[in-house]
């Protein structure tokens, strides 16, 4: 924790480019899409943002910190996929190559069956790129014509 003994000293400090800002700069935008990021990469529950031990964290981080409650979090994360869905949607536009496509399909442990949808091209560079553009349950029947069907409503989305 930070010591200061005046505020003068505490706002301004002395640098080679003159006079700056110490404290840092908290942009609440930034966090929660760090926030978001960090709960999708790790794989956690949307209420781990609720657990006492996190709350104290960012408390202590930022003191001016809202409360964000599970379902800020879900938002976020959602915002964030729709926000990525769009940034691919625009690279596959923009593409000047042909874009081939692959599926997969499997069950797991259980018996239930999913798929996923790839794009592979080669970009500018030569070199090979792949994009997973979907992956969901796919409900029976599983004939021929149903995947063809399930395929192009992914294709839709």
């Amino acid at each position: 924790m930070w010591t200061f003994c005046d505020v003068g000293q505490m706002i301004l400090e002395n640098s080679t480019a003159g006079l700056e800002n110490r404290l840092p700069v908290f942009d609440v935008a930034d966090f929660r899409k760090l926030l978001a990021l960090a709960i999708v990469r790790h794989d956690l529950r949307f209420q781990f943002v609720e657990y006492e031990g996190i709350r104290r964290l960012f408390s202590y981080l930022n003191p001016t910190t809202k409360t964000i409650l599970h379902n800020t979090s879900k938002s976020d994360v959602v915002k964030m996929y729709e926000r990525e869905k769009e940034n691919l949607k625009f690279l596959l536009g923009s593409i000047s190559s042909r874009i081939c496509l692959t599926f997969d399909c499997w069950s797991s442990i259980t018996s239930d069956r999913y798929i996923t949808l790839t794009a592979h091209y080669v970009d500018d560079n030569w070199v090979l790129k792949k994009k997973l553009l979907n992956f969901c349950f796919m409900p029976p029947p599983h004939s021929g014509v149903h995947l063809s069907d399930h395929v192009c409503s992914l294709l839709k989305e």
